[in-house]
């Protein structure tokens, strides 16, 4: 019989357990996010999203902080100048890069551009070593999909719970509009801010893909009306919806 197995999961970087010369060595699992989306989302999330008084303490909160949108179109004259403010809106660019670099990785050295090709190679590197799949948050059913075909004792029934998670999660809804053009705004972010998180993303996305295709998971065909469900990578990928 095989030992009693520990599920491990929290906020902090890959850790490289080979390197360590750890004669175990995790399983990992992980999904990744649109960066300039997730980014918008936790800036929204830390001001306006449903957070503990421990969490509000740590990184504030502050209901009349202006809009992701126009934080962002306030950087575009100054960048890469920092702000060391946990609620700005650039802080926590970078984390999904940062994290898949691993311990090593600061997500304060990555940010702002900082980035480069040195990181996303050991990201990538950690990726196809050490994780048994990397899914998606836009297509959420289809990861879990994934995740169940490859560790089926941890993941049975993953994709039939995951639609309950779906109906039941909670958003920032209280958080203001941008009042700069979503283009401009992703552009800035995507060749600026994020670029070599973007190239980690749509490397995660073929590898992606490639592993639906060889556990027989079929994709499905996007809808034909944007807006219907959250979108999908296919190779026909309209991109995010937009910032907030």
């Amino acid at each position: 019989a095989l030992r009693r197995r520990t599920a491990r999961t929290a906020h902090g970087p890959y850790l490289d357990f080979r390197a360590l010369g750890a004669a175990a060595r995790p399983a990992y699992v992980a999904l990744v996010r649109d960066p300039a989306t997730r980014l918008a989302s936790h800036y929204n999330y830390i001001h306006w999203g449903p957070r503990s008084a421990w969490a509000k303490f740590w990184k504030g909160q502050d209901a009349r902080a202006p809009s992701f949108g126009s934080c962002v179109a306030a950087k575009l004259p100054t960048f890469p100048t920092r702000d060391d403010n946990r609620g700005d809106c650039l802080y926590w660019a970078n984390v999904q890069l940062a994290y898949f670099c691993g311990l090593g990785c600061d997500h304060r050295d990555v940010t702002y551009g900082d980035a480069g090709p040195a990181q996303l190679v050991a990201a990538l590197d950690n990726v196809r070593r050490d994780f048994l799949a990397v899914g998606f948050v836009e297509d959420f059913h289809d990861s879990l999909a994934l995740f169940e075909a490859v560790l089926p004792t941890f993941f049975r029934g993953a994709p039939k719970l995951g639609l309950n998670l779906i109906a039941r999660s909670t958003s920032s809804a209280g958080a203001p509009q941008p009042r700069t053009s979503n283009d401009t705004l992703r552009a800035f972010l995507a060749t600026d801010v994020l670029p070599f998180e973007y190239r980690l993303y749509d490397a995660i996305a073929a590898d992606f893909a490639a592993h639906l295709a060889a556990c027989g998971l079929r994709r499905p065909v996007p809808p034909s009306e944007p807006g219907t469900r959250p979108p999908r990578l296919h190779r026909t990928y309209s991109g995010p919806p937009p910032l907030n």
